[in-house]
């Protein structure tokens, strides 16, 4: 069997270099770190996670606290695992919308070594347990709150909102309707500031009754639908804070009667493969899913390994999204 010795003369570099690919891949020129590959692939080498995880004290696995109700997250989780698997890492899934769960559990998990680190898209959970020992390596993603305990990998939630409810009133649009996401995670309230601050710079009246309160699902559009339809004035646009109820919400719309966009055009958020192929097509703002996922892991290995900078780690590192305009949305009809 290969050892790191046998890599090293393979690929050419030194021992340490082999070493620093696992521990701080960043670290590596990208033609170290290709000889490096070449020569894991072609000896079939694969470290010894045992012998490393007994000398170091830690247990090679992080725990991914997520709500896995929304499948834009599955794809994030997948930016995690390929990150984590070159490292050397195991991703335990735990899912946050689980009332019957603990966060506290999870965070035990942490404190007695079971994990060494901890990736959680729930930012307010992650800050109860922020004065217990033993919690440094705790990345919050995709989500974020004012003092945040940890680091944050995330979109800026309210820019984004602005961004894609600027476009509905750039279209004509004045009575815009709003589904929200669960009420407990926190980019639902940067969501909701930034669609009421695309309206205020319009100078457009915010109205709460043009709100429906969501849960991310299909069924949840489904049935928000039969309500923006039988509002009066009904809405002549409406943002979905996620893909997957704009889905629903406009499969829902349909149903009703309404014809997606010459009726009301619809906006998502996320932009999951399915966005494209609705029927219309829906206009989201893309988020980079697996780029969070593997930049919050990448983060959370260096903070294991205490390779970080202090001063860094306090600001949040907003990735950028995009808008993507697609045929569910259309300039507001004459009268």
């Amino acid at each position: 069997m290969a050892n790191i010795k046998d890599v090293a003369s393979v690929a050419g570099v030194s021992v340490a270099t082999v070493s620093r690919y696992f521990s701080s891949p960043d670290k590596l020129s990208k033609k170290s770190t290709v000889k490096v590959e070449q020569a894991i692939k072609q000896l079939n080498y694969t470290p010894n996670l045992l012998a490393r995880n007994f000398a170091k004290s830690r247990s090679s696995s992080i725990l991914v606290v997520a709500p896995l109700i929304n499948t834009f997250f599955f794809e994030v989780i997948q930016g995690i695992q390929e990150i984590a698997k070159t490292q050397g890492y195991t991703v335990l899934l735990a899912d946050a919308i689980d009332t019957k769960a603990d966060s506290g559990d999870y965070y035990s998990m942490l404190e007695t070594r079971l994990v060494d680190g901890i990736i959680d898209f729930n930012a307010s959970a992650q800050n109860a347990k922020s004065n217990r020992e033993g919690q440094n390596n705790v990345v919050t993603l995709c989500d974020y709150v004012e003092n945040n305990a940890s680091p944050i990998i995330s979109i800026d939630d309210i820019k984004s909102a602005e961004m894609v409810v600027d476009y509905l009133i750039s279209l004509g649009h004045k009575q815009i309707g709003c589904l929200s996401g669960l009420s407990f995670v926190n980019s639902t309230r940067h969501r909701i500031q930034g669609y009421k601050n695309a309206l205020n710079k319009a100078d457009i009246e915010y109205l709460s009754k043009y709100i429906i309160n969501g849960d991310y699902s299909l069924n949840c559009g489904l049935e928000a639908a039969k309500e923006f339809a039988s509002m009066f004035p009904r809405p002549t646009a409406i943002f979905s804070m996620s893909d997957e109820m704009a889905i629903g919400l406009i499969q829902g719309l349909k149903a009703e009667g309404l014809r997606i966009p010459e009726d009301i055009s619809v906006v998502g958020f996320d932009d999951i493969s399915f966005a494209r192929y609705c029927d219309p097509p829906l206009t989201t703002i893309r988020q980079p899913a697996k780029e969070l996922g593997s930049r919050a892991m990448s983060l959370l290995c260096n903070m294991i390994e205490g390779d970080y900078d202090e001063e860094t780690l306090l600001t949040p590192n907003f990735l950028p999204t995009d808008l993507i305009v697609r045929a569910s949305t259309a300039p507001l009809k004459s009268p």
